[in-house]
């Protein structure tokens, strides 16, 4: 029976053939039904590969069965949009199916030949039905670009250095502007040093700030910033801003501190008041492109990064700020930046992860090629971060063989990182090993409860593969307490099951 079903096809005139195809359909089901509820194996997996088999069959059969004549372009785009809403059910049913055989083996610990064939369908099927693409939770690496930030070796508008001592400025300094430019000037040693004592630094460059000039206040700041204090950098650079209003450097350093301490609002306004000075600068001005990204302000941030490529063309910052911005910035677009960022890590793996995500598979692999080429090999939390990226988007695109090598480089590197287990989940789940790709992503969650990507993946493998709704919705809500950019997108997917759940004749 299942032979002449696989023979019959649908052809014209469709709706005759359509209708035959249909009913040997559901003979076919109708026949395999008893032989799956025997649970007797290998009867009871083969029947059920049957049924999902034949469903996948009758999808395949509506999407190969002839077009109207004579649509437009346009129309037949529609057309095939509308089909593949009148496929996925039956695609559905075929998940259903093969699901029955894969979930009992991992309950039962079955296995055999329909076993394996049922797990294989199934990772072809289900992402087919079902809109629920693993999340590859994709790294950064910490961004280079933007140094510690110097200190200044002007004192009240004028050079100094380490060695100026009392005296030097004659008459024009004299008593306690003489006391300040020593202090000053120790300062200026104790950061210059080869060992730099950042913490004696910040005591001399505060006592020459004490109605001081502000290159001295700015430098206290610095000293204090370098030692990861914060709080005392943003106390030192405010009182600098009190009292000096138009020190460009003490505006721009303000922005950073507020940025990184969290001050959105203060930050937003340093950042502005630093672009408008005539003495603003393409990383100042980067900077707040940066900042207005992350705040979801796009057209304004886009706004700058072409100002700056207005005047600096070979910028690979702002290029990447443009193409990040501009959704048809396609594969060639992408292939232009890797030259221009070809010696910055952080900034070719956010290249490389852009270009995955357009699909611009050959970008990607370039780009992830030069990152590690240029991430020193002694890093090796952040060789193992490059090596996990390159290792998803080669699964993207459906290189799994280099995506394994990948995976295995990347474990010798840092096997703690989570991103490592969550990609070898990604890997096995597409393999149709979806016990070994549970205990991958409960693996990164364990070290990194927080991670994401896993809890969605988790979510996935048990919605899809495992049947197993109640436990899928508990991943995903975890995922979704991660505050993920796609949070209506998974919400939407706990409604399905839920009212999946409650509708009438789920049985296949």
């Amino acid at each position: 029976m299942a032979q002449e079903y696989r023979g019959a096809r649908i052809t014209p005139p469709v709706a005759e053939n359509l209708k035959r195809k249909q009913s040997l359909l559901t003979a076919v089901v109708d026949q395999y039904t008893p032989a799956v509820a025997s649970g007797l194996s290998p009867i009871a997996t083969q029947a059920s590969f049957g049924i999902g088999n034949a469903y996948e069959e009758f999808g395949t059969a509506l999407e190969e069965a002839p077009r109207p004549p004579g649509l437009s372009a346009e129309e037949r785009a529609e057309y095939d949009r509308l089909l593949q809403d009148k496929v996925r059910p039956f695609l559905k049913k075929a998940v259903d199916a093969y699901r029955v055989t894969v979930r009992a083996a991992r309950e039962k610990s079955l296995d055999d030949e329909w076993v394996t064939r049922c797990r294989t369908r199934l990772a072809a099927v289900a992402p087919r039905a079902f809109a629920r693409m693993p999340r590859a939770g994709y790294q950064r690496l910490s961004p280079t670009a933007e140094p510690p930030p110097e200190v200044l070796s002007t004192f009240a508008g004028g050079p100094a250095s380490a060695d100026y001592g009392p005296g030097f400025f004659g008459s024009l300094v004299a008593g306690e502007k003489d006391a300040r430019l020593r202090a000053f000037a120790k300062g200026l040693a104790d950061s210059n040093a080869s060992s730099p004592d950042w913490s004696d630094a910040y005591a001399h460059f505060s006592a020459a700030a004490k109605d001081g000039p502000p290159e001295a206040g700015y430098n206290a700041a610095v000293a204090a910033m370098r030692q990861s204090n914060l709080s005392q950098a943003t106390i030192a650079i405010e009182d600098v801003m009190r009292r000096h209003t138009d020190f460009p450097p003490a505006v721009a350093l303000a922005a950073r501190l507020y940025d990184q301490t969290g001050k959105r609002d203060a930050a937003a306004s340093a950042y502005r008041r630093a672009v408008e000075s005539p003495k603003a600068t393409s990383a100042e001005r980067i900077a707040w492109a940066r900042f207005l990204e992350r705040q979801k302000q796009t057209s304004e941030a886009l706004g700058l990064y072409q100002a700056v490529l207005g005047s600096e063309p070979a910028n690979g910052e702002a290029a990447l700020g443009v193409a990040r911005l501009v959704p048809s910035a396609g594969g060639e677009e992408l292939g232009k930046l890797i030259g221009p960022l070809g010696r910055s890590p952080h900034l070719l793996v956010e290249l490389g992860v852009l270009a995955a995500e357009r699909e611009a598979h050959r970008v990607a692999r370039e780009a992830f090629a030069a990152a590690r080429a240029g991430v020193p090999r002694s890093d090796l939390p952040a060789l193992a971060i490059v090596l996990t990226d390159e290792a998803q988007a080669a699964i993207a695109a459906g290189e799994p063989d280099r995506a394994a090598s990948l995976i295995a480089s990347a474990v010798q590197a840092d096997g703690a990182n989570p991103a490592v287990a969550n990609a070898s989940g990604m890997l096995l789940m597409r393999r149709g090993d979806f016990q070994g790709a549970e205990a991958e992503f409960r693996k990164a969650v364990k070290v990194a409860p927080t991670y994401g990507a896993a809890w969605a993946n988790l979510g996935i493998l048990n919605e899809l593969y495992f049947g197993s709704p109640e436990q899928a919705i508990q991943c995903y809500n975890q995922y979704l307490a991660t505050h993920p950019a796609d949070e209506p997108l998974v919400t939407g997917w706990i409604r399905e099951i839920r009212e999946e759940a409650h509708a009438p004749n789920k049985s296949i």
